[in-house]
């Protein structure tokens, strides 16, 4: 019997280690632990994170500590944001502070100045008037300083993020009348282009006869120059994952942000944004030191901190192993810039079906903690973030992950949002990201729990939205003609309130079976065919589309061209030894560049250049197409020719010889 027991024990272990090979979640080697077990929801009920997770907030290292960042301020003492509501001829400033419980136990002791500009005030709110603001052009600087009573000395200080007023920009008047209102055209989405070659590249665009630009997200994001992903070095999708909502990325600064979004209103270019509110930075990235996880191998892997676009502090349990020697405490989810704590995330839950309301609204996406929506504090975090949007001079916003939200919690953000503005503009242009999966037709078919056609449009016009302003709000689909038809034609969303496109950024690195893909496929002829179809088309009565136009796509994960992505720049032996991938930084404006340049190189595709679609685009739009590649200061040479194939040549050759012979 006791041979039998020994020989079952070998066997279990053999079994058991069997299964942690295979197993990513195993921890193989007892000294290689961590904390990742507290963030999966426990049950299909729970959608919140522990309670007890919720105090692990105010984690930011403190001043004259080895891992204090000027950019820090004294985050472990204050966080905050400020709101601003517009009225007919002024706007008000309010300064929103969330004290940490720790150090400010008695009020008494302290005294708090708040600074909007020159002014400084002991009030959190302030009034402005629109002629007032104009001082400001340049953004109005904000900050809260607390003094202690009776010393005078500065006990805690937060520099926020600037303001910048919606009126204070130039009005945008397109060169074509169809233009005009912003509801119908073609906006470009340049994948990769810093702020600096898109504002020389917006004069060219205007005379084309585009819309606008959709860019990627404006927001501080995850930036790594000490670690390489798998091979690349800041991969382009880490602009979705936001560490605040400062503006500030990896395509510059809120200033270079603000000069490309003025001049290009100047020529009568639109801006939108690609805005990230599902969710924010994941997959173990933060600020936190200390971070490992057991690899297939049965070895542990180990990981330091992750920077910022802009060097905000930011947390996260993922990969932490010990207490944190600042809180004493386990890390928690916050993100101070924001600012957002562990008690505004959902627990962690993959997406298992994209028909479910529960794992849409609930679940996360890829790694990412989701946000908790459907509080009143976090739709009103987010609707600040869009009136700031607004307020440097967007047109409107792409939101992203879209479907991931409840209607009903977005309708409550955009009431939050309209009263805030005061006035929804005229050029006003919002797209939801609604990609067509299982969950299309209960999203959009006719009534449901989940409609983004009736329940959305419901509770919008119940928040004093007019259908009008209704209209302004599309939803992004691609392969309309597939997509649309799915719904029987009484149930269907309007044409008016689509937005279509060919292929996305998301595209070029996933191949989609119904749609030509450019940058990854690299088959110009194949996708110009399809692009031209989805341009001259009157169908639907769409009045909204857009073009792909950033970079060849070439290995998985992508660097982008930007020159932030350029091996050269690693700081660690690690980063320089595992960065293998190298996107060497390229001219995204050249002024002589044609369109579909070295597909087979790391560079742009430029298809927003293609003359041919630049007139398919005039044609639809009702304009003069009698352009040339001069009228553009384009080489001749850029013409790109596509031959029909060979059963069209065929085809025609056939005609041909019946034509001689009778």
């Amino acid at each position: 019997v006791s041979t039998q027991s020994t020989w079952g024990k070998r066997i279990m272990r053999i079994l058991a280690s069997i299964v942690c090979l295979l197993t990513v979640f195993c921890t193989i080697a007892e000294n290689c632990s961590n904390f990742n077990y507290e963030t999966p929801c426990q049950n299909y009920y729970q959608v919140t994170m522990p309670k007890e997770t919720w105090s692990r907030t105010f984690q930011t290292p403190p001043r004259g500590s080895p891992d204090w960042k000027p950019s820090y301020h004294d985050m472990n003492k204050i966080v905050g944001h400020t709101r601003v509501a517009y009225h007919e001829n002024s706007a008000t400033i309010t300064i929103l502070l969330i004290r940490n419980k720790e150090f400010f136990k008695d009020e008494s002791p302290y005294r708090t100045i708040y600074k909007f500009g020159d002014k400084e005030s002991f009030d959190s709110s302030i009034e402005i008037s629109r002629e007032e603001s104009k001082t400001y052009l340049e953004g109005m600087p904000i900050s809260v300083t607390v003094y202690e009573v009776g010393t005078n000395a500065k006990y805690a200080y937060l520099e926020l993020e600037e303001i910048d007023f919606k009126w204070n920009h130039p009005e945008v008047v397109p060169n074509f009348e169809p233009l005009l209102t912003g509801q119908k055209g073609v906006i470009i989405e340049l994948l990769g282009w810093n702020y600096e070659e898109l504002e020389k590249e917006c004069p060219l665009l205007a005379r084309m006869g585009y819309l606008g630009v959709k860019i990627y997200p404006p927001t501080e994001h995850v930036m790594d120059f000490e670690n390489a992903e798998q091979g690349t070095l800041n991969p382009w999708y880490w602009v979705y994952q936001p560490v605040s909502y400062k503006l500030h990325s990896r395509m510059g600064t809120r200033k270079q942000l603000r000069r490309m979004i003025n001049t290009c209103r100047s020529y009568g270019i639109r801006i939108y944004a690609d805005a990230v509110v599902n969710h924010m930075a994941g997959d173990g990235f933060s600020t936190f030191p200390r971070k490992r996880h057991s690899n297939l191998g049965g070895g542990c892997d180990t990981w330091g901190a992750k920077s910022s676009t802009a060097n905000s502090p930011y947390f996260s349990p993922f990969g932490s192993y010990e207490e944190w020697e600042y809180t004493k405490q386990r890390p928690g989810f916050e993100y101070p810039g924001v600012p957002y704590g562990p008690g505004d995330f959902r627990c962690q839950r993959e997406i298992t079906s994209y028909t479910s309301f529960h794992d849409l609204n609930y679940g996360w996406l890829s790694g990412m903690p989701d946000l908790k929506t459907e509080e009143p504090w976090i739709q009103e975090r987010i609707a600040d973030f869009f009136v700031d949007l607004m307020g440097i001079g967007f047109s409107g916003f792409r939101i992203d992950a879209a479907k991931l939200m409840h209607p009903k919690d977005q309708s409550k953000i955009f009431g939050h949002f309209k009263r805030l503005m005061g006035t929804i503009p005229e050029d006003f242009l919002v797209i939801f990201e609604a990609i067509p999966d299982d969950s299309m037709r209960a999203m959009f078919c006719g009534p449901s729990e989940y409609s983004f056609h009736q329940t959305l449009n419901e509770d919008l016009l119940n928040e004093g939205y007019t259908q009008s302003e209704l209209n302004q709000l599309k939803f992004w689909i691609r392969n309309h003609e597939y997509t649309i038809n799915r719904c029987d034609a009484k149930d269907r969303i309007p044409g008016n309130r689509i937005v279509i496109q060919l292929d996305s950024h998301d595209a070029q690195f996933t191949y989609p079976p119904d749609v030509p893909v450019l940058g990854k496929e690299k088959e110009v002829c194949k996708w110009r065919l399809a692009m031209s179809d989805v341009l001259e088309t009157n169908k639907f009565g769409v009045d909204i589309k857009m073009i792909y136009s950033g970079f060849w796509s070439i290995g998985d994960p992508m660097g982008t061209p930007d020159g932030l992505s350029d091996c050269s720049l690693c700081k660690s032996e690690n980063c320089k030894k595992y960065c293998t991938k190298s996107a060497p930084k390229v001219e995204a404006a050249r002024p002589d560049a044609c369109p579909y340049e070295e597909p087979d190189k790391h560079g742009f595709t430029r298809a927003h250049r293609d003359l041919h679609l630049v007139r398919t685009m005039r044609k639809w739009l009702g304009i003069s197409t009698n352009v040339t590649e001069n009228d553009f200061g384009l080489p001749e040479a850029c013409a790109y020719k596509c031959y029909a194939n060979l059963l069209q040549l065929f085809g025609a050759f056939t005609l041909l010889i019946a034509l001689i012979l009778s």
